[in-house]
């Protein structure tokens, strides 16, 4: 039982970091989609673009902000995941 438990927090990372990549990617993909749906508008003369405009600037935050957490969340995660193993490499040393 010892052996699951040393690899858990980084089980637990990898499925979390992938989540929240797969997360960023969508929303970085539909912010790039949108991007190029308002400079297609731009280029074509439309001049009523003020709400696709916000809806870009949106989504470009949205990911911005969702790129931070998963890069917290890995900077985390990998601090409790080598405290955790040289904690149970040091447990198993003196044991």
């Amino acid at each position: 039982m010892s052996k699951w438990l040393k690899w858990l927090p980084l089980v637990c990372f990898l499925l979390i970091v992938s989540l929240l990549t797969l997360d960023w990617l969508t929303k970085h993909l539909l912010y790039l989609e949108q991007r190029d749906i308002l400079y297609n508008l731009i280029q074509s003369g439309v001049t009523h673009i003020e709400e696709h405009k916000k809806a870009v600037a949106y989504l470009q935050g949205v990911a911005t902000r969702r790129l931070n957490d998963l890069i917290e969340v890995t900077v985390l995660f990998s601090i409790v995941f080598f405290v955790h193993f040289f904690y149970y490499k040091w447990r198993d040393r003196h044991a």
